[in-house]
């Protein structure tokens, strides 16, 4: 991935275009573009506005910007540097321009090369090394993948998604018996039963909160039982297909497995950079069964990968593993 800064109308289009052999039709306008077009496109110009609109939707700014960058590993991303200059009155526009500026610097972390463009001439300020990092890294990760504890709604036997349901007293109980591990780091789901656990298990760790760990979104089955799903026609062609036909107005099967990979190639990522041996994941069933059905040495059918409340996994990952690169 390239990465080119600089500041206003100082040739950054013009750069990669000659630079990288880069048409104009090849080259997606973060003003204007569809978010579809981002992971086709070659490069993308105008990045700080399509920050901008990110945070007007009110959408995870980092999230988004690690889906599409594991997505779309050779994009050419150009982003003009707004944090000089006189500090803005509103305060919408004061948390814009550090959006930008903590963007920027979560894009180098993925970059092979970073130009700075002034007056058209570009300079190279940054260019990863093969092996970088990797002699201080420790050799193997000890990732321990636990599923939140229990809610009302899995009493009930409920497809409990997007709905942020607290843990119910069975659920909090459950998790005060339990006896973990002590990891280097903890990241989680950001919906409240992932949190809550996390504080449980790991009463004295600051939480990584992270939005692409949230549990799959079922759709018109969200919150629903079987019992209340008997019936549907929607609901008996999901379990025709195994499971693997999606929800309807929710996530298909490949949306949330592939959300789910790229998350968890973030988060390693993320332990080997800073050197953890080992963390844990505090996550709903459906992730970790994608996770595990993507990463796991051991081949099963997803749905064998099912974790019951405050239980899952625990992986080794190699430090040479290619599912953090």
């Amino acid at each position: 991935m390239i990465f080119v800064i600089g500041s206003a109308y100082q040739g950054k289009t013009a750069f990669v275009k000659e630079r990288f052999s880069i048409k104009e039709e090849e080259i997606a306008d973060g003003e204007s573009c569809s978010y579809g077009e981002l992971y086709k496109a070659k490069a993308v110009n105008h990045f700080e506005w399509l920050i901008y609109r990110l945070m007007k939707e009110e959408r995870p700014v980092e999230a988004f910007v690690e889906e599409l960058l594991m997505k779309n590993k050779e994009l050419i991303i150009i982003l003009a540097e707004i944090g000089s200059g006189l500090v803005p009155v509103d305060a919408f526009d004061r948390i814009y321009r550090e959006k930008v500026g903590r963007t920027g610097c979560l894009i180098v972390k993925y970059a092979d090369e970073v130009y700075r463009i002034h007056c058209g001439i570009g300079t190279k300020i940054y260019e990863k090394k093969s092996g970088q990092d990797e002699s201080e890294s420790p050799s193997k990760i000890q990732v321990y993948l636990i599923r939140h504890s229990t809610t009302k709604g899995n009493l009930e036997k409920r497809y409990v998604g997007s709905t942020d349901e607290p843990l119910c007293d069975e659920g909090i109980e459950l998790a005060m018996e339990k006896k973990l591990p002590q990891v280097d780091k903890v990241y989680t789901s950001p919906l409240c039963r992932c949190i809550q656990t996390t504080e449980i298990l790991y009463p004295h760790l600051k939480k990584a909160i992270i939005p692409g760990l949230r549990e799959t979104d079922f759709g018109v089955f969200e919150y629903k039982n079987h019992v209340e799903l008997d019936g549907s026609e929607d609901y008996q062609s999901w379990i025709d297909s195994g499971g693997k036909s999606g929800f309807p107005q929710g996530e298909s099967f490949e949306e949330a497995n592939e959300r789910a990979g790229a998350v968890f190639r973030f988060i390693i990522k993320d332990a080997f950079e800073h050197k953890h041996e080992s963390i844990a994941i505090v996550t709903h069933g459906g992730t970790i069964m994608a996770i595990m059905s993507q990463f796991s040495g051991e081949k099963r059918d997803y749905f064998d990968w099912k974790a019951g409340n405050c239980e899952g996994y625990l992986l080794e990952i190699d430090g040479g593993s290619k599912c953090y690169r």
